[in-house]
Formats: C-alpha cells, structure tokens, sequence
C-alpha cells in the first residue's frame, strides 16, 4: 500500500487531498473516505496569483 493511502477499516481507503501549491494557504479539504470500487477527482481553484488549491472532488467508480 502507498504511503499516500491508509486503510481505515476493510473496504474503506482515506486519501489525502492535494496539498495547496502555495504553503502558506490553508486547505480546504484534508481528505477523504472511500469504498474500494472509487476513485477521487479533485477539483481545483486557480487562484489569481497562479497557485491552486482544492476545493471540491467528485467520486468516480474505479477504472479496471
């Protein structure tokens, strides 16, 4: 298993958001849960001064 996903019960994966381009900003989301059969789309804000940050995602069955 990655170091970027841990198993939180059978079944269930935590995945981390993508931490913001810029340090300083805060994230909006630390992460989430998902069942085994999903995968994570992140949704990105770019902001003015160029960096990006997440603020949303979309969950998708997982590809073969």
């Amino acid at each position: 298993m990655s170091p970027s996903v841990s198993a939180i019960a059978e079944g269930i994966r935590f995945i981390p958001a993508p931490p913001p381009t810029d340090p300083s900003i805060p994230p909006s989301i630390f992460g989430i849960e998902l069942e085994g059969d999903r995968d994570v789309e992140w949704q990105w804000l770019n902001l003015p001064n160029g960096h990006r940050v997440v603020t949303g995602y979309r969950v998708v069955r997982r590809r073969p």
